[in-house]
């Protein structure tokens, strides 16, 4: 799923390189002084990697992580190919 232009006409893979790109060009001039490390994450849990999932921890009361991703057309379209691939047409 990767290589849909689904985000203004770019793959997630474009959009997570550009940002990458202008994140070191804004602050190369801090890195090795100021800054000594970087860590880019998805989430505070992960919980916007791909595919979703749900890891409930303890305290944690946010239900329907992921949820969002099941609806998409994208997601449905390949769900269903897999599907058939496998023979459950349902």
């Amino acid at each position: 799923m990767d290589d849909l232009p689904v985000l203004d006409g770019k793959t997630q893979i474009q959009v997570y390189k550009e940002f990458c790109e202008s994140f070191k060009a804004s602050f190369s001039p801090f890195m090795g002084s100021t800054t000594m490390g970087i860590s880019i994450g998805l989430g505070p849990d992960g919980e916007l990697q791909y595919p979703s999932h749900h890891h409930p921890t303890k305290g944690n009361n946010s239900h329907g992580v992921g949820e969002f991703q099941c609806y998409d057309k994208n997601i449905l379209s390949c769900l269903k190919q897999h599907a058939e691939t496998f023979g459950n047409p349902l």
